[in-house]
């Protein structure tokens, strides 16, 4: 029930012609994720990232199986996935995945806007048997290398130097090429209008570096996917 993921989703439905499934991680029936009060929100967020994130891998798999199941008309070798905030971890769990358990899903495109990838809990640390070895990447259908965009604000307190780094290495190491996106002067929620209206200092929506993030993301989707 996230009204920002609706509006992104009529935004790229204007300019790009393919299918998009809204991934519901938290199981919110009815808007309670953006409650002021962040009490069950981070209760949700601390059970899925618990056990190495064994929840989470669990929802993002229910994810492609209910692509298998009931949208035959997908192209498994075309696809590409987005997260804002938390959803960046997801896109930590959906690499790894396609590289063991569903190795006919091509996500030849990952982007995430201001997010948040929680280091000591999730599967960062890829083991050496599923990493992509020497300076090549995988490729796409195209015979192109499938990309990464990480897009992050400058000034954003929940995300570390260290967390990039560390999140761009686990991406490089599953096949992508990795690109970082650095707004100056945008904090968390960069992307969001919404945020405009949120009272917390580390929130802040940026007009311009929303504009850009979006541009870039949407030139790296053709490029990859329709040319």
């Amino acid at each position: 029930q996230d009204v920002f993921l609706y509006y992104k989703t009529h935004a790229l439905l204007q300019k790009l012609d393919c299918l998009v499934m809204i991934c519901d991680i938290l199981s919110d029936e009815n808007g309670w994720g953006w409650d002021p009060d962040r009490t069950r929100y981070n209760t949700v967020r601390h059970a899925l990232l618990q056990q190495n994130a064994s929840l989470l891998q669990l929802r993002v798999a229910s994810a492609l199986q209910y692509l298998d199941r009931n949208v035959p008309d997908v192209d498994r070798r075309r696809l590409a996935a987005m997260g804002w905030c938390l959803g960046g971890q997801p896109l930590l769990e959906l690499a790894p995945l396609t590289r063991t358990d569903y190795p006919d899903y091509n996500f030849q495109v990952l982007i995430s806007f201001h997010g948040v990838f929680a280091r000591d809990s999730s599967s960062l640390h890829l083991p050496e048997s599923l990493k992509v070895q020497g300076p090549s990447h995988e490729t796409n259908n195209s015979g192109a290398p499938k990309r990464m965009l990480l897009c992050n604000g400058r000034e954003d307190p929940f995300v570390t130097p260290d967390d990039l780094t560390e999140a761009m290495a686990f991406f490089t190491g599953c096949g992508y090429n990795v690109e970082l996106l650095q707004i100056p002067n945008a904090k968390h929620g960069f992307t969001n209008p919404a945020q405009a209206y949120n009272t917390n200092p580390a929130f802040e929506f940026c007009k311009e570096g929303s504009v850009l993030a979006w541009t870039k993301s949407l030139e790296m989707l053709t490029q990859s996917l329709f040319e």
